[in-house]
């Protein structure tokens, strides 16, 4: 079942009958096919939990100069960034959907840079790529 959700605080009434939440970039495709496939051949009799599967980008260097993605030092103080997913393409576990928006609301200060802001805050998460 493929559902469309567009907004993250109406978890509690859709998100605990889903097993996986796909968020994908409106200029990407993908096989539904291909990743139903992939998704039963993982599925065990334990439910996942705390789950992100992403490509993870580490040791990426912030940009100080002239760029679309330039960030000042008033936004982001350190030389590198978190560990955190590249946003094409993420599969979540529901509670992780619902535990990063919790944490997203809470954050004292909002970072435009959004993957960074988001996932790069869940080093408590298991990570797959």
């Amino acid at each position: 079942m493929i559902v469309y959700i567009d907004k993250v605080h109406t978890y509690h009434i859709h998100f605990p009958i889903f097993r996986y939440i796909l968020k994908i970039d409106d200029d990407v495709f993908i096989n539904p096919g291909v990743l139903k496939h992939f998704l039963q051949k993982r599925q065990s009799s334990k439910k996942d939990r705390k789950l992100i599967m992403c490509r993870i980008h580490r040791h990426i260097s912030v940009i100080r100069f002239h760029s679309k993605w330039r960030v000042t030092y008033d936004e982001y103080a350190k030389r590198f960034y978190p560990p955190y997913c590249q946003g094409w393409v993420v599969l979540y576990s529901p509670d992780v959907v619902f535990q990063l928006y919790k944490e997203s609301q809470s954050a004292n200060k909002y970072f435009w840079i959004d993957d960074v802001f988001v996932t790069g805050k869940t080093s408590n998460l298991r990570y797959l790529i």
